[in-house]
């Protein structure tokens, strides 16, 4: 294995001021192991207990999951963790369990790079779920409730750290069409890989329908702004993700998203006419010169990225860009 390391930049909205530009989830480099910075702490190690069954020693999978990993997971680290016993099933479990919030990140870029069958439904159920206090309280269970539920019931927004958990998933979406396209012989095929294509693609279009469509959460890190500005991100993040797949379906698709979107700014004068903007679905609260400029930048670094993969392989990408 190379040892690069996939991982994503805390983000921060495009579109907020014509001086703000886009910021992605970003693979980065990273050849050691992530440590905890001066002042903090490292996450308790969770322990998967599968139902009456003797506790056990934390395995590669417990570390990596409750490690912070503040430069990405080293690509060797995450194959070894994907090893541990019932590795999907564990991941798609963290997923589903509030106790381990603090664990989703690294869990949901494990789950995708992992190209297991079962990791389409797992990532996009959790995406879609709304796991604001409110949300999390109206569906509680006894066994589940935490404090903070209970006491933060009336907050309808996601905190930022679930947020970049949950934007991560297009990012995951895309490790996951790298490794099935590239499946060992002894793996069984891959029936969602036509899903992830296309979830990518509609995602990916700067329009705010799809993602009104997809979630009903509102993030802390957009709090008083409109959702379009979030969806905005949440394209990119998707276009960033389809970059990182290296597939045929990715070369074809950006290449056609550059001028659709390029067609688009022209005809609308770089969103002056809202009307036009209307007509092609999107937002006009979001969409300006500084807006297409961004967008259009983000297309040909994930076509670049997709390029190189598709000829050298994620691992090679990623040391790359050391």
């Amino acid at each position: 294995m190379g040892g690069g390391a996939i991982a994503s930049k805390k983000r921060v909205t495009i579109h907020r001021s014509v001086t703000t530009t886009l910021v992605m989830a970003a693979v980065v480099a990273s050849v050691s192991l992530g440590v905890a910075q001066p002042g903090q702490t490292a996450r308790a190690i969770s322990a998967y207990r599968p139902s009456r069954s003797p506790v056990r020693t934390p395995d590669a999978l417990d570390v990596v999951l409750s490690t912070p990993f503040y430069r990405g997971i080293p690509l060797a680290t995450a194959h070894r963790a994907l090893l541990a016993d019932r590795a999907v099933e564990r991941l798609i479990a963290v997923l589903g369990s509030w106790e381990q919030h603090t664990e989703w990140e690294n869990a949901v870029l494990l789950l995708g790079l992992s190209g297991d069958e079962r990791a389409f439904q797992a990532l996009t159920s959790f995406l879609r779920r709304d796991d604001s206090p409110a949300a999390r309280t109206l569906r509680c269970q006894a066994r589940d409730c935490s404090k903070e539920a209970s006491a933060l019931a009336s907050s309808t927004v996601v905190s930022r750290e679930v947020y970049f958990a949950k934007s991560n998933v297009p990012i995951a979406l895309g490790l996951y069409l790298y490794t099935s396209a590239r499946r060992r012989p002894t793996m069984r095929a891959d029936l969602n890989g036509p899903q992830v294509v296309e979830f990518l693609k509609a995602c990916s279009q700067p329009k705010s329908t799809f993602w009104g469509n997809q979630v009903q959460w509102q993030a802390e890190n957009y709090t008083g702004a409109s959702p379009s500005y979030m969806y905005a991100d949440l394209s990119a993040q998707c276009i960033e993700g389809f970059g990182l797949s290296g597939t045929e379906a990715a070369t074809t698709y950006l290449t056609w998203l550059h001028k659709h979107v390029t067609d688009v700014q022209k005809k609308t004068d770089n969103g002056k006419r809202q009307d036009e903007l209307r007509e092609h679905g999107y937002p006009v609260d979001v969409v300006n010169a500084s807006f297409f400029t961004s967008f259009l930048e983000s297309i040909a670094s994930a076509s670049q990225a997709n390029a190189i993969i598709a000829r050298d392989g994620l691992a090679n990408y990623y040391a790359r860009r050391q």
